[in-house]
């Protein structure tokens, strides 16, 4: 991250011209100065330079001054690089002391200073993630502090003395992925998701010197293909249309890691890592993306990720209050149900559950559980699905039987019908015959069965 320094800031008084655009006045009201929209005074012609182009200089002053809090959160499956790439992108080696809170997220604060700017940075690093052998909510705790630090902002700000906010929220996540795997795992897809509804989120691929370009350019476009179908966003809230260009062109970023200095045979020093059959730079742009991953979080775009956190914020912030007012109202419906213009009822009827009762709400909300239920439903709603599917298959097996046994019954019937015409006439042969004298022998019961059976044979 590199700032320039107060004195390299041109000094309004030295300015050859005045930043403010002057608008020409017509020669009727060459001597009219002021004019009027709207009950407002607006002046159209600044003849003289009245100090309005330094602004920009006062507001660097001021943020030199105050300095910037950043947190930035590396997750990822142990092996892949999360620490080392801590230390290649401070450009140096982490201390030994960490906190560990209870879900296993190591915590790290530093105080970085660069032409006098100070930078408060915050490093979260994942602990044990994806090592247990039931992973389906191995995402919960990731997605829990990240809406615990938002919440603990929240309750600052209604504090009566703000001056003091400590911000904890999370700007970034940068969420790497194993490159020993051929497609992303399911928990990969959940914890991507479930984060990018709450913070900024980047996906890299670790350790990308272990990779053919080949391999790597297929294992990109595969990631890209998941992150489109399972609908998880990447940075969507940033409004820098260049900063989302890049992003869309370059994810998931590569990278190396490693702070080991190399010299070259030209006599250059580079950090990178050194194998049989060459160097692998993590600043060389052919090798992987970190220069340009650095340069977009810490040079070029971090206030803009400060300010996209801010929207994550509000829309937290927005479920929060409406939970609050709703149990307000549930619990004392006389002041919900006023609507004045002025807001005062709903303001009322906001304070009358305290943040106490709140916060014991907010935590019944478990995301394990919410998961868990999630999963039954799928699979209830599967196991409906199969019965249904089963119904219809075993429902259609019947109407085929059925259709086969009515074209058996008119089958038989038609048969049925031939043979009692072809009986008929053997009948009425036997009677004529019988009948005209001419001394021939009747047919016997017997004799006609046997003729019906030939004749139901041939038939057959």
């Amino acid at each position: 991250m590199s700032l320039s320094s107060p004195e390299s800031i041109q000094s309004p008084l030295q300015s050859p011209s005045p930043v403010l655009t002057t608008v020409p006045q017509s020669s009727e009201n060459s001597s009219t100065e002021f004019e009027d929209y709207d009950d407002v005074k607006v002046k159209s012609v600044i003849k003289d330079k009245i100090g309005l182009e330094s602004l920009p200089y006062q507001r660097t002053q001021i943020v030199t001054k105050k300095g910037v809090n950043f947190t930035l959160m590396i997750a990822g499956t142990c092996g892949v690089g999360k620490t080392s790439f801590i230390n290649s992108l401070l450009a140096d080696e982490l201390l030994d002391s960490y906190q560990i809170n209870k879900d296993g997220l190591q915590i790290q604060r530093y105080k970085l200073w660069e032409n006098d700017f100070e930078l408060r940075l915050t490093t979260i690093e994942t602990s044990g993630y994806g090592n247990k052998i039931d992973n389906d909510s191995q995402w919960v705790p990731l997605c829990e502090f990240v809406d615990e630090q938002f919440r603990t902002y929240l309750y600052q700000s209604e504090q009566p003395f703000r001056n003091d906010l400590d911000d904890t929220r999370v700007h970034c996540c940068l969420y790497i992925i194993s490159p020993n795997n051929d497609i992303l795992s399911p928990l990969d897809i959940k914890t991507m998701k479930e984060l990018s509804k709450r913070v900024n989120l980047i996906p890299l691929i670790g350790k990308g010197d272990t990779l053919t370009r080949d391999e790597l350019y297929f294992f990109k476009q595969h990631i890209k293909e998941n992150l489109t179908f399972h609908d998880i966003k990447v940075c969507d809230l940033i409004q820098d249309v260049d900063f989302m260009e890049a992003i869309a062109s370059y994810i998931p970023f590569s990278i190396i890691s490693s702070n080991e200095e190399i010299y070259k045979p030209d006599g250059s020093i580079v950090r990178g890592r050194i194998y049989p059959w060459g160097i692998s730079e993590i600043e060389n742009p052919i090798h992987c993306n970190f220069a340009k991953l650095r340069d977009l979080i810490m040079d070029e775009n971090m206030l803009d990720l400060i300010l996209s956190t801010e929207q994550h914020y509000e829309n937290y912030r927005e479920h929060c209050l409406l939970e609050r007012f709703k149990q307000s109202k549930d619990n004392y419906p006389i002041y919900g149900n006023n609507n004045d213009d002025d807001g005062m009822s709903e303001y009322i009827t906001y304070n009358k559950i305290n943040l106490e009762n709140l916060e014991s709400k907010l935590k019944q909300n478990d995301l394990v559980l919410e998961h868990k239920e999630a999963v039954a439903k799928k699979k209830f709603q599967e196991l409906i699905s199969d019965q249904e599917k089963h119904f219809k298959d075993w429902k259609k097996e019947l109407v085929d039987e059925q259709n086969r046994l009515n074209e058996d019954i008119q089958r038989d019937h038609l048969k049925y019908s031939k043979l009692k015409q072809e009986l008929e006439a053997l009948s009425f042969q036997d009677i004529e015959s019988g009948g005209g004298g001419g001394g021939q022998p009747q047919l016997s019961s017997q004799d006609r069965g046997l003729i019906l059976q030939s004749l139901f044979d041939e038939t057959e």
